[in-house]
């Protein structure tokens, strides 16, 4: 009798997993001894055609459009009047200006302003644009770059005069609650318009606190009613300032210096 258990229920048994395994090897369609009706798509032709092609899905996909680089953004136009943003690529890498800017022992430099792009820029006597981050520009005390903090100042910058060489003055602010190596940026009557970056703030509030002469001049902005282009300054030692007017054969602005 238990022989005969064995052979009827034992057997089955032990060939389950094989025959789970081998059916779930075939198409879906087909397994556990399912199949699928012929069926008969009506067409052009005569006859039937078995197993149709499965329909595809539709896809919508969103449309976008990129517009193009700016090639002036990398490539700056010398003399082009129409603001357009330089992009850090236009600049020459740090280390391969080792000896593009020079600075004697006065804080005399060999460096000059000219336009590009709607902004005046640092330019050294070959035509290059160094990087206002290198070690060489870092050692004349130049700070150049956008200011902060202009959106809680947006009348002042309406009726501010930011074209490039308008005066900015350099105004410390120790009592300042958010920082207290704050130096903002004035305009000529219209006040506060933003401050110098926290990171040159701390090195430049250090020099104007021991009573070293600083000018800065605006090198990017609009005239009074405008305030479509970002505004951006130029800090640095005045005699390294007169240097670079010089090199530029440009006038010299009125000082912009407050203690």
């Amino acid at each position: 009798m238990g022989w005969i258990l064995f052979f009827s229920i034992g057997i089955p048994l032990l060939c389950l997993p094989a025959y789970i395994l081998i059916e779930m090897t075939k198409p879906k369609e087909e397994r556990w001894g399912r199949s699928q009706p012929n069926q008969a798509v009506k067409g052009s032709g005569s006859g039937s055609m078995k197993n149709p092609p499965i329909r595809p899905s539709a896809f919508v996909g969103l449309e976008t459009t990129q517009h193009p680089a700016d090639p002036r953004t990398l490539k700056p136009v010398q003399g082009l009047t129409e603001y357009v943003p330089i992009y850090s690529g236009a600049f020459l890498p740090a280390e391969h200006q080792l000896d593009l800017v020079t600075m004697d022992d006065e804080g005399n430099t060999n460096l000059q302003l000219n336009l590009y792009n709607g902004q005046l820029v640092l330019e050294a006597p070959n035509g290059l644009l160094p990087n206002r981050s290198s070690g060489q520009v870092y050692k004349l005390g130049i700070y150049t770059g956008s200011i902060r903090g202009s959106a809680y100042y947006e009348e002042a910058v309406l009726n501010a005069d930011t074209r490039p060489l308008a005066k900015a003055e350099l105004v410390r602010e120790p009592g300042n609650k958010y920082d207290k190596n704050a130096v903002a940026i004035h305009a000529s009557g219209a006040g506060c318009v933003g401050y110098v970056n926290k990171q040159n703030a701390a090195r430049l509030s250090k020099h104007l606190g021991v009573g070293e002469e600083y000018m800065a001049i605006f090198t990017s902005g609009c005239k009074r009613g405008d305030d479509s282009v970002p505004v951006s300054v130029l800090i640095a030692p005045t005699a390294t300032m007169m240097s670079i007017f010089r090199n530029s054969g440009i006038p010299l602005p009125s000082n912009g210096i407050t203690q």
